[in-house]
C-alpha cells in the first residue's frame, strides 16, 4: 500500500474528528456547540439532551424532562444555558453546570415552573 502524499497527511492533521460515543438510545435530531467551542449539546429522538466535551467526546450531563423528541437546541452566549424545544409542544430552559430545568413553556402557551428537587 502506497504511503499517503504529504498533502493528504497535512489534511488529516488539519482536519482533527470529533467521535462521539452516542449514548443516546435513538437517533440524534439536532446539535448545536456552544460559542466558546468547548462542548456541545445533542438532542434525540430518545427525548432526552446530552451535553458533551468538545475535546474528549466525554459525556458532561443528561438533560432529561421532553416527553417527545427533542427538536432545538440553543446555548446561551455565556454558556451559562441550554434552550430546548421538542415534539411536547414545550420549550424549556436548563441550566448547564446543575443540569436542573429552570422553567418551562408548554404546547398550551401557559408558563410553568419546575417543582423543586
Amino acid at each position: 500500500m502506497p504511503s499517503p502524499s504529504p498533502t493528504e497527511t497535512k489534511l488529516q492533521i488539519d482536519r482533527p474528528e470529533l467521535v462521539i460515543q452516542t449514548e443516546h438510545t435513538k437517533p440524534i435530531r439536532v446539535v448545536t456547540v456552544s460559542l466558546n467551542g468547548r462542548w456541545l449539546a445533542s438532542g434525540s429522538e430518545d427525548n432526552t439532551i446530552k451535553l458533551w466535551d468538545a475535546t474528549t467526546g466525554n459525556l458532561l450531563r443528561t438533560l432529561s424532562g421532553h416527553t417527545h423528541t427533542v427538536l432545538a437546541l440553543a446555548i446561551s452566549p455565556d454558556g451559562l444555558l441550554v434552550a430546548s424545544g421538542s415534539e411536547d409542544r414545550t420549550v424549556k430552559l436548563w441550566e448547564v453546570t446543575s443540569g436542573r430545568e429552570l422553567h418551562s413553556r408548554g404546547g398550551d402557551g401557559h408558563a410553568s415552573r419546575p417543582s423543586s428537587q
